[in-house]
């Protein structure tokens, strides 16, 4: 996608849903370019600014928009294995 880099986005994953599905966040993750990652260390949060083709274009001076996922958990098989289906919505 050659457009990658003027899609970038702001979103929060906490520490906890990393501690609880892992293999879940890799999932969450593998669609974004990752360029910086901050700690909230009041509420124990990591907050990602990256590039996804799921993110809005954005145009040269406009502000980057925070996004919330949506997640719904499911199963992957007979395994414990979280699997997480996600939905990005810009927040207004």
């Amino acid at each position: 996608m050659s457009d990658l880099l003027k899609r970038i986005g702001v979103f929060k994953i906490s520490r906890d849903l990393i501690k609880e599905s892992p293999e879940g966040v890799i999932d969450i993750l593998k669609n974004i370019l990752v360029i910086e990652i901050t700690s909230d260390f009041l509420n124990d949060i990591l907050i990602y600014k990256g590039c996804s083709k799921h993110f809005d274009l954005l145009d040269i001076g406009e502000p980057v928009p925070d996004y919330i996922a949506t997640i719904n958990k499911g199963y992957s098989g007979d395994t414990n294995f979280q699997k997480l289906l996600v939905k990005w919505n810009r927040q207004k």
